[in-house]
């Protein structure tokens, strides 16, 4: 069997593969699907597809959830409340960050010597919502 237009078919896409499953989630998803993504999914489409409508998708999404972008850092930020372990700390403007080399939020202690462990806080306006690079 064929394509209509006489072509044959391909067996398989092979190396189109990915994007071909991507052009298909861009299609069949749209934003609304983002919603039901486990944050830990968001990141990993955010971080592993860069310059991508499903990056785009992702960013928004995790900036619907009260996240934000440093762009500075590339890392994403959101206000620690007691629910997540900021305690009291919740409401004095400490951060949750997302850390990327462990895989999971972790409390934010400043910008110093020690990467995400110094003594700053990110600000909110810092980077919006776009994506990275």
């Amino acid at each position: 069997s064929g394509a209509e237009d006489g072509r044959p078919l391909p067996r398989s896409p092979g190396s189109r593969g990915r994007e071909i499953a991507r052009d298909y989630a861009r299609v069949r998803w749209g934003t609304g699907h983002f919603s039901k993504f486990q944050l830990e999914t968001l990141f990993y489409i955010f971080y592993n597809m860069p310059r991508d409508t499903l990056q785009a998708y992702a960013a928004t999404e995790l900036y619907n959830r009260d996240w934000r972008y440093h762009k500075d850092l590339t890392l994403w930020f959101t206000r620690a409340s007691r629910q997540e372990g900021g305690g009291e700390a919740g409401q004095k403007g400490q951060y949750i960050y997302f850390d990327i080399h462990e895989w999971r939020k972790k409390l934010f202690h400043g910008v110093g010597g020690g990467g995400a462990a110094g003594g700053g806080v990110p600000a909110e306006s810092e980077g919006g919502r776009g994506g990275a690079g």
